[in-house]
């Protein structure tokens, strides 16, 4: 479902600012600068992990953020591939409920994971110490992030089918 010229010129001023010219000039910055970066500053790509200052507590914390986000990325991709199939499963009733409670049954994991990853490095002074602002800022995103997908599956019931119906054809006509 791409947008055709004529589509876009009955768009509103804003909306083709916002839905068709925003998110290209966001993708064309991306590339843009990581390359920038890259040729530039080759040594700021640092694999520097805090794992390595203490263990346990990152194990409770990375495990379950991973479990639970990639099981998400998998969920979303699929419905962004697929929609027709997503919307087909969510058809009948009680399959509605298995997807929407097992997304977010992942979601409530991958926050529990987040949870424990901000906590270690509020609490470990080692982790707190080679913590940037960045650091924060991309962790207070992800929550955030996390946050309103949980509130989407809790208040939302139609979540799946919703972005199986319009978010993936819009995500398709800039992609595909």
């Amino acid at each position: 479902m791409h947008t055709s010229l004529l589509e876009a010129a009955a768009m509103p001023p804003l909306d083709l600012i916002l839905y068709v010219g925003f998110p290209y000039a966001v993708i064309v910055l991306f590339v843009a600068m990581t390359l920038k970066r890259y040729i530039t500053d080759k040594y700021s790509f640092s694999s520097f992990s805090s794992q390595f200052l203490e263990n346990r507590h990152h194990f409770w914390g990375s495990v379950p953020w991973h479990i639970g986000i990639l099981a998400l990325v998998v969920g979303h991709g699929v419905a962004f591939l697929i929609p027709k199939g997503v919307l087909l499963w969510n058809a009948i009733p009680i399959r509605l409920w298995i997807l929407e409670l097992s997304g977010l049954i992942f979601a409530i994991v991958a926050l529990t994971g987040l949870f424990n990853l901000i906590f270690r490095r509020i609490t470990d002074a080692k982790v707190r110490v080679v913590t940037s602002k960045m650091d924060w800022v991309i962790l207070s995103l992800l929550l955030v992030q996390v946050l309103t997908g949980i509130y989407v599956a809790l208040f939302d019931r139609w979540g799946s089918s919703w972005f199986a119906s319009v978010i993936s054809h819009y995500l398709q006509s800039l992609f595909l």
